[in-house]
Parts: structure tokens; C-alpha cells; sequence
């Protein structure tokens, strides 16, 4: 039998947010029943929907 997975996307630039606690409970919660949880903190990635001169700095810095 394969191990079920989670991907989990969430954004938002403060860890102390409404946003953030909600992202840790919706990843906990398949972790508790076994699931494996990917997460894709699109902030944390740098990630910018419309990409602009300047943004390779940031590109460059995840390894992209």
C-alpha cells in the first residue's frame, strides 16, 4: 500500500500571523493520521506571481 500525501501552500510574511497558526494546524493534522505533509511556504521561497527586474537576486538566493 503507497503513503498518501499532503501538499500544503500557504503565504504570508509574519510566523506569529492568524495565518501561520492555521497553516501549523492544517499540517499537523494529516501528520497525526499518518499522511505524509509536503509544505510550500511560498513566502519563505520568494515566490512573486509577476516576476520583475531585480527579483534573479532572490532567485539566485533559493538555489533556483
Amino acid at each position: 500500500m503507497s503513503t498518501k500525501h499532503v501538499l500544503v501552500v500557504w503565504e504570508h510574511p509574519r510566523t506569529n500571523s492568524l495565518t501561520s497558526a492555521i497553516a501549523g494546524d492544517v499540517i499537523a493534522e494529516p501528520t497525526v493520521k499518518g499522511l505524509e505533509v509536503d509544505v510550500l511556504d511560498l513566502y519563505r521561497d520568494c515566490f512573486n506571481p509577476v516576476r520583475a527586474t531585480g527579483s534573479e537576486r532572490c532567485y539566485e538566493l533559493i538555489g533556483g
